[in-house]
């Protein structure tokens, strides 16, 4: 594989097969960044072909010019962007930044600081355990457990790196790899220590006894020092209304995710169909179970590795903690997503 794709901020899921090459020629880009590519050879091709037609033998030689120029252009952009993004995105971001409105009126009428502006969420499923965006996009994640790697060498490292990649590169479907770390308050670490020290064993040996009394009081200074987190990995799956749209276009639906090609799609109206706003997200549903699936399936053939899903509650309690770097604690009994009104009529006499 190539140092590109061994940079830790690149996606697993950008490669070439196994070992990043074209014809035994082993390169330091992946598909996505080469997309980019696509449109650039679209206009080269337009200009040669517009420059034959209306300016002779000249107007070839400055299409072909032209073509170069722009072939040159799109190489280097995917040589300067950053690694941690594609061409495309890098792109699409300083586009987006060089529209930006430069003046502010006194008062905003959409602040950015309103949750349902910065978060994108318009409602919980509970009864589907996903999250809907404003953009008609359901959500839902997997909860991974990782294999234990903290005495693997090396080598173990990489066959575990490209046993993902080689998970990962079987979806047909986008995603998102989520890494948290949670706090954790030392003195849960040293609880257990604290209970051993009234254990028999521990009383009839001196030595265990002086072991577990410096773990008790030494480690939770070490820990307070240091900081103690807590790793959780999600991977987030998405379904769009597109992708439902043009899950039965065939070959169509395959183009949806090449730069620019996907808008055009839109604008031509190829992604209509018949379905209503029900039966659409009903589809959503039922593409975003099997995903799902697929990637519960990916991360199980993993060795040591296990996963699960990630209930609606529980997707709250993680975009919670990602936008506010906190979690609010509720009675145990109580959830965070409501599968029932607050307030039902008939329920006069119980208090809320």
């Amino acid at each position: 594989m190539s140092n590109r794709s061994r940079d830790p901020h690149r996606r697993v899921l950008d490669e070439f097969g196994a070992d990043d090459e074209i014809v035994g020629v082993d390169i330091d880009y992946s598909l996505d960044d080469l997309k980019l590519f696509i449109p650039a050879m679209f206009g080269a091709l337009l200009v040669v072909s517009l420059s034959s037609r209306l300016g002779g033998r000249w107007g070839v030689t400055i299409g072909l010019t032209v073509a170069l120029a722009i072939l040159l252009v799109a190489g280097a952009i995917v040589y300067i962007a950053p690694n941690h993004m594609t061409p495309h995105r890098w792109l699409a971001r300083i586009a987006r930044f060089a529209t930006r409105e430069t003046t502010r009126s006194a008062v905003d009428t959409a602040p950015e600081d309103r949750p349902e502006t910065l978060t994108q969420v318009a409602r919980f499923v509970p009864e589907a355990d996903t999250v809907e965006r404003q953009d008609g996009h359901l959500v839902a994640a997997v909860r991974v457990d990782p294999a234990n790697m903290a005495l693997a060498t090396h080598d173990e490292w990489d066959g575990a790196a490209d046993a993902l990649g080689n998970a990962l590169n079987t979806l047909s479907f986008p995603i998102q790899i989520h890494a948290s770390a949670r706090s954790i308050d030392p003195e849960r670490i040293t609880e257990s220590y604290r209970d051993r020290r009234d254990d028999p064993d521990v009383q009839a040996n001196d030595a265990l006894q002086n072991i577990v009394e410096t773990y008790e009081t030494r480690l939770p200074a070490e820990f307070r020092a240091r900081g103690t987190s807590l790793r959780e990995y999600h991977i987030l799956v998405p379904v769009s209304i597109r992708d439902v749209q043009l899950a039965e276009r065939g070959a169509t639906s395959q183009l949806q995710s090449l730069p620019y090609v996907g808008g055009l799609l839109a604008f031509i109206g190829a992604e209509s169909s018949g379905l209503s706003d029900a039966e659409v997200e009903q589809e959503q549903r039922e593409t975003l179970e099997q995903r799902l699936d697929d990637v519960q399936a990916a991360i199980r053939g993993l060795d040591s590795c296990d996963c699960e899903p990630v209930s609606a509650d529980r997707l709250a309690t993680l975009i919670e903690e990602f936008w506010t770097g906190r979690r609010t604690q509720y009675r145990s009994t109580t959830d965070r997503v409501r599968s029932i009104p607050v307030v039902t009529v008939g329920d006069a006499d119980k208090r809320v």
